[in-house]
């Protein structure tokens, strides 16, 4: 695991460049403290960087940049091969290749050498960006995997390009133009973090998963780019759709043999290792696996908080204990958040208002305390196998607006309204007790006002654009007129049902942009390696051979995750509300952290003033305040991106 960075331009100035690379390089030290390295090719204009995590053979054979055997080729690489011992051994039978060390880069690169860089592509599996320079054609290629789980940006003005793991190394080079794109903007106001391959600022982009881009310079020395895409969900989805496995015994079957393997891979270190545990299906499963797969007890962390409505540290104990763990707890007060939020504006680089970063980046440097550089997570579980309630609800929704009129839902919100958070929230108590415990709801309060937003839209699209946002209408915040198409989902896909088509769009968008930027950022900030066993090729074409109405069966998400669960644990440690590392952010802004949120929310601070509406940010908090809304999301958006401004000094 490592951050790589680099630039390419002809006609470069040496000592200038390679200084301006040095610099560059410091700003991922974080991703890398184990070493560094760099690579030139002046005549070419071409720059390597990087900055390593020692995971697999720690010696310096697996330092980078690295040279192929061949002498054609250069890579910077940032990730993890899982099936690098197969790829070995084929090369050693297939080409001969003799390798100088044990590591995964090595591997790769040797890989990309017999078999090209597209074929190699496609047998990879793991989580990796990498760059790589081609002396003989004198093309830069930058390269992403299939989820996207590792980062990689670029950033392009007339004839430059840089590249870099982060964004923030781009801040150290005098030939960025830092200037904000306003319609990236209004997808950070809308979701909470910022959708599509554009960032925060103009002309950065982000490689898109599944796809490596080439660079190259004409014969009149201007720079030219070509996409190429090795791998795309919808197309694999619908690929597998027609191999669909009806047969649960089959389906088990299948399930557990590809997801042992997948934790299997994901378990292999030079390093001690380590996995989160919410207390949830997904990361329970991992756990449990894990723990069978071990000789010796695996390390489980997990983390709590002294609000009932958000503390799983209590259910994941006792997981833990039934699968014999070493566990740790971690449990935090609103004086820890204060502390880490201070820091969240560098360590995201971007805009980013998902507040279980909180937890996530606590709990990444508690583990690190325990000198612990590898953790496995259950994220991926709810995109890939139908976790999320909205995949119900969603439907259910669809068909109280098909059946109501107008004046109906809008009579129906009004009365959702009549009452607070807190009567939701007590009356929410009361329904967690008498319905089934898989049909029970966390933050009941939160989800009927969100509820209230959605019965007044009209069709499928409206009502997923809302479900999934936390700002619905931009414009009431935003003083600035904006493309009106920028941000939409494209929901309904060819072929896939509403709530198929939702699954997918989870994994292009919410997934993508949200979850792992969330985990990435939060445990490479500690030089925290994760690792994620749903994000597997292999289990992903598994889910979409799953009929719809087994994936989410008579009301039961992830049927199938919870039926292979039941082999290591009792129903009652694992059938319980989904919080994962949620923050009583409600409370806390009414409470511990309101002066600090009034300080960053005041309306008259000069470097925001141009950019929101004073009038709507002074209805959301007094609204908050009254407790007649829960706006705690709203006003994180908000928060967020004043801070991220203050720290990046846009204006």
């Amino acid at each position: 695991m490592c951050g790589i960075t680099g630039f390419y331009k002809k006609n470069l100035k040496q000592n200038f460049s390679f200084d301006i690379l040095k610099k560059m390089n410091s700003c991922l030290n974080h991703r890398g403290p184990d070493a560094e390295g760099y690579w030139k090719n002046e005549s070419e204009g071409i720059y390597f960087a990087q900055k390593r995590l020692s995971i697999i053979d720690l010696s310096k054979n697996g330092n980078q940049p690295m040279e192929s055997c061949n002498k054609n080729y250069i890579i910077c690489y940032n990730g993890e091969i899982y099936n690098f011992k197969e790829l070995r051994e084929e090369l050693i039978k297939e080409f001969g290749v003799s390798f100088k060390g044990k590591s995964d880069t090595e591997i790769l690169l040797e890989s990309i050498s017999c078999w090209g860089l597209e074929n190699s592509l496609s047998k990879v599996n793991g989580m990796f960006a990498f760059s790589l320079w081609d002396r003989k054609s004198k093309k830069l290629y930058l390269c992403r995997d299939r989820f996207g789980e590792k980062p990689l940006h670029f950033y392009q003005s007339n004839n430059y390009l840089m590249f870099s793991s982060e964004i923030k190394s781009f801040l150290k080079n005098p030939n960025f133009n830092k200037k904000l794109n306003l319609n990236s903007l209004k997808s950070y106001v809308r979701y909470g973090y910022i959708k599509g391959e554009d960032s925060i600022f103009k002309n950065i982009k982000k490689v898109k998963p599944g796809y490596f881009v080439e660079f190259f310079f004409d014969e009149i020395n201007n720079l030219k780019i070509k996409y190429n895409c090795y791998w795309d969900p919808v197309k694999i989805a619908r690929e597998q759709k027609k191999k669909i496995i009806n047969s649960e015994k089959l389906i088990l079957e299948n399930l557990e043999k590809k997801l042992d393997k997948s934790v299997s891979e994901k378990m292999v270190a030079d390093v001690n290792i380590s996995c989160f545990l919410s207390g949830g299906i997904d990361s329970s499963l991992v756990a449990s696996i894990m723990q069978k797969t071990s000789e010796k007890k695996i390390n489980t962390f997990t983390i709590g908080f002294d609000d009932n409505r958000f503390d799983e540290s209590k259910n994941a104990k006792k997981i833990a204990t039934h699968l014999n763990t070493d566990h740790s707890e971690f449990i935090i007060n609103e004086k820890d958040a204060l502390n880490v939020i201070k820091e969240l504006p560098h360590i995201y680089d971007e805009p980013f208002a998902d507040s279980s970063q909180i937890p996530t980046i606590l709990i990444s440097k508690y583990i690190k305390e325990q000198d612990i550089k590898v953790t496995l997570t259950g994220d991926g579980g709810d995109e890939i196998f139908g976790g999320y309630n909205r995949y119900i609800w969603g439907t259910r929704v669809l068909g109280i607006i098909n059946k109501l009129s107008l004046n109906k839902r809008n009579a129906l919100k009004e009365f959702i309204n009549f009452f607070n958070v807190d009567t939701w929230d007590s009356f929410g108590i009361f329904y967690n007790k008498v319905v089934p415990k898989k049909f029970s709801l966390s933050n009941f309060g939160q989800k009927m006002f969100k509820f209230s937003e959605i019965i007044e839209k009209n069709d499928e699209l409206e009502c997923y654009n809302e479900i999934v946002s936390v700002y619905s209408n931009p414009e009431n915040l935003i003083t600035r007129d904006l493309d009106s198409n920028s941000d939409n989902n494209q929901i309904l896909i060819d072929g896939f049902t509403f709530k198929e088509s939702m699954m997918l769009n989870d994994v292009k968008n919410y997934l993508l942009y949200d979850i792992l930027v969330k985990v990435d950022r939060a445990t490479m900030s500690q030089s925290i390696e994760s690792r994620i066993p749903y994000l597997d090729k292999d289990l992903f074409e598994l889910a979409w051979q799953i009929p719809e109405n087994l994936k989410i069966k008579n009301g039961v998400t992830k049927y199938f995750l919870r039926k292979l669960l039941s082999k290591y644990l009792p129903d009652n440690l694992y059938n319980q509300p989904k919080m994962g590392f949620g923050v009583p952010l409600d409370m806390w802004l009414r409470g511990p952290l309101k002066l600090w949120a009034e300080s960053k929310l005041d309306i008259d601070q000069k470097e925001t003033s141009w950019l929101f509406k004073p009038n709507e940010i002074d209805r959301l908090w007094n609204n908050h305040q009254k407790n007649k809304a829960n706006n705690s999301y709203k006003l994180w958006n908000i928060i967020m991106i004043k801070s991220w401004l203050e720290e990046y000094g846009v204006n």
